[in-house]
């Protein structure tokens, strides 16, 4: 019997550091996008597959959105209408300028949309929520979780699978993301930098990968510039004696190493973009 198909794009919206990589990788199963407590982590939409036998999943993840700093809200709109459903993500109860701003857009688009309330570990007083959601009763699939829990990730995925189109799948079914493995590797790379960076700093910094083979010897041998502004945000990332770049690059061929499963040499270099 020929089995019936589902497929569509969903967009994960919302300002930024509400959980939206990291629900993202929870329902891919598999990290495809970075995570850090740092504003403008994600800088680029990032599709992030999930397909069963019956349902294919393209979830996109986007960059946090503020009505002040629009740097990205072309794309992010562009990813919001080619969608047929859309995650909208806040983390708290109390909505501030920003999550009304990004509610409006969405509403405006007629899409069906999901809004989790996510970080509700973090509120002592559930009963809170319960009034909260009873303010905005004019809002449908109200879902408030906590990423940490795996009862909270499957109730959200049921609710997409639920919502899901008929549609023929886009991409085969070994298929995680749209990008290739040196944007991973160079994305694993940002994360432990971002992680580990001073506040001052800003991240606007860039990651190349010059080079990326497997030798020989069965194992990797990756070279990545890091390239900063000038001369002091380059001694900012390479730290006292070096004591900065040495965690960042280990910490990187952990990461690397799970998804190539082969040994890594790594070497790093900050370079000044010129």
């Amino acid at each position: 019997m020929k089995i019936k198909k589902y497929a569509g794009k969903i967009s994960i919206v919302g300002r930024p550091n509400v959980g939206k990589s990291t629900l993202m990788n929870k329902l891919i199963k598999k990290k495809i996008s970075i995570v850090t407590n740092k504003k403008n982590t994600t800088t680029d939409l990032l599709l992030g597959i999930h397909t069963t036998v019956s349902h294919q999943f393209i979830y996109i993840d986007t960059p946090g959105i503020e009505i002040n700093q629009k740097k990205y809200f072309k794309k992010i709109q562009h990813a919001i209408l080619q969608s047929k459903l859309i995650i909208f993500v806040t983390d708290n109860i109390f909505w501030n300028k920003d999550d009304q701003w990004i509610f409006q857009l969405i509403y405006n688009t007629k899409i069906p949309f999901i809004f989790v309330l996510n970080k509700i570990d973090k509120l002592k007083n559930k009963e809170i929520i319960l009034s909260y959601i009873k303010k905005i009763k004019y809002i449908k699939n109200i879902i408030p979780i906590s990423t940490k829990k795996k009862k909270d990730i499957k109730i959200i995925f049921n609710f997409i699978k639920n919502m899901i189109p008929s549609s023929q799948h886009i991409f085969e079914k070994n298929i995680f993301t749209d990008k290739d493995i040196k944007f991973s590797i160079s994305e694993i790379i940002r994360e432990k930098f971002m992680i580990h960076l001073n506040k001052e700093l800003p991240y606007t910094f860039q990651v190349k990968i010059e080079s990326f083979n497997l030798h020989s010897n069965n194992e990797y041998y990756i070279k990545s510039y890091i390239l900063v502004k000038n001369e002091r945000y380059k001694k900012i990332m390479i730290g006292i004696n070096g004591k900065k770049i040495k965690k960042c690059s280990i910490q990187s061929r952990i990461d690397i190493k799970k998804i190539l499963k082969k040994k890594i040499h790594l070497f790093l270099w900050i370079k000044i973009n010129k």
